[in-house]
């Protein structure tokens, strides 16, 4: 085969059953080659026998393609060039549905992996809604506080004989702000501070034992010194918001700063008993860096 650009391709040809695809109407037996031509012009096509004794020849005008707004044809060796480079594969016309086969696998195996991964991402949601969510309920007991970890971190604060209990919890992402209130005598409320050791001030609020930070980052560190100021006057607007303090009472304020390397923060709690009702009433705040 003589191209119109004067190349010369040489195609060697194959037993072959020939029928329709030639333009025959009756099945013979014959030779067949294919090529396909990726220029526009006239090809001169000869053909030999393969002794040499026999050939016949024959013209063949190609004309441009008209693919889609370009008019340019299909540059074959190119598109094979990148299949090869991407790890793909060229496929012809006559193979298509063999591709369709394994677009439709490896469309199965991206469906599974996306599915996997939605589940995974849908329960990591859901597990980070239900920490977060505000918690807003009354026990009659400590014991019932068992079933939740945001209560059982609570619940080591109180007196086993505490009772009526009103818990309300508030949390985001690194942060939670507890509150709760409960009915407990005073003789276990001084037991179960002496059992931790805690110091027991007595119409007043403990003085923090929490160094501020003297950091340059100003935003984080007025925000972060607002919640451990160590006056009175902010300690009871943390139990209490806008009432007063009870009359007699006795007080425990705790507070903490750690760093574990990959993970830091502070923690406040405050108790209050009331001498006068027997009511507890707490507050307790942390967050984590």
């Amino acid at each position: 085969v003589k191209t119109p650009s004067e190349k010369t391709l040489t195609i060697p040809m194959r037993e072959a059953k020939l029928d329709r695809q030639v333009g025959l109407r009756q099945p013979q037996d014959g030779w067949l080659c294919e090529f396909v031509p990726d220029e526009a012009g006239t090809y001169q096509i000869n053909v030999k026998s393969r002794d040499g004794t026999q050939q016949a020849g024959a013209m063949l005008l190609v004309r441009r393609p008209e693919h889609e707004l370009t008019g340019a044809p299909l540059n074959r060796e190119l598109l094979n060039e990148l299949c090869a480079r991407s790890k793909g594969a060229f496929v012809p016309l006559s193979k298509l549905s063999d591709m369709n086969k394994k677009l439709k696998t490896f469309s199965m195996a991206i469906g599974a992996v996306l599915i996997v991964f939605g589940l995974a991402a849908g329960y990591a949601i859901g597990v980070f809604l239900y920490r977060t969510r505000t918690i807003d309920r009354v026990y009659a007991s400590v014991d019932e506080m068992e079933d939740d970890p945001r209560t059982r971190h609570v619940q080591r604060f109180l007196p086993k004989s505490a009772t009526n209990i009103h818990f309300i919890s508030k949390a985001r992402f690194g942060e939670h702000t507890d509150r709760f209130s409960c009915q407990v005598t005073e003789a276990d409320f001084i037991c179960f501070a002496k059992e931790r050791s805690y110091v027991i001030a007595t119409n007043s609020f403990a003085a923090l034992d929490f160094a501020h930070c003297d950091q340059e980052d100003s935003g984080y560190v007025h925000w972060r010194n607002a919640q451990m100021e160590s006056n009175d006057e902010m300690q009871r607007r943390h139990v209490f918001g806008d009432a007063p303090a009870p009359r007699r009472f006795f007080s425990i304020t705790e507070s903490h700063a750690f760093d574990g390397g990959a993970i830091g923060g502070n923690c406040l709690r405050i108790i209050v008993f009331d001498r006068d009702t027997g009511m507890l009433t707490g507050y307790d705040w942390a967050n984590f860096l």
